[in-house]
């Protein structure tokens, strides 16, 4: 993706949004959109603000398509992890995540929602699972119990 509009269209078709559904989102009409799309005009610093926050990115990924060198100073990163059941690694996790681009994050997404659907798909009516994983457990060890019972 070389240009603002053409990553404005990915973030739009990634979210399954309709030009109009977006423009009224962020509060433009239907024709800028398709208008920043096509590249006939640049957005406004306000309108990237709120493409930004409307899908939870970067201002240097929507204009020039890299994420900054930066790293974001995390404000009461304990405080906000306490608010939530999650293990240590699965915070890691998290964090990681969110210091991909967007491109690499939607590809990191990609290969979990695959897995986990495979996951459900190889589970037969009447067999239970471990999930053991939810708290940092080990796969193998939930095979191996199954194919030991």
């Amino acid at each position: 993706m070389e240009t603002i509009g053409e990553r404005i269209k990915y973030l739009r078709k990634r979210e399954g949004l309709k030009s109009e559904e977006l423009a009224e989102k962020i509060g433009l009409k239907k024709g800028s959109i398709s208008s920043y799309e096509n590249d006939r005009y640049d957005p406004s610093a306000k309108t990237i603000v709120s493409i930004c926050q409307e899908f939870s990115i970067s201002a240097d990924w929507l204009l020039m398509g890299k994420e900054s060198s930066q790293k974001p100073i995390p404000v009461q990163v304990e405080q906000k992890r306490s608010n939530f059941d999650i293990s240590p690694e699965e915070y890691d996790l998290i964090m990681k995540l969110r210091a991909l681009d967007v491109v690499n994050q939607q590809e990191a997404v990609e290969i979990i929602e695959r897995k986990y659907a495979r996951l459900h798909q190889e589970s037969l009516p009447g067999q239970k699972r471990s999930m053991n994983l939810q708290h940092g457990g080990n796969d193998e060890e939930a095979t191996t119990r199954s194919e030991t019972a």
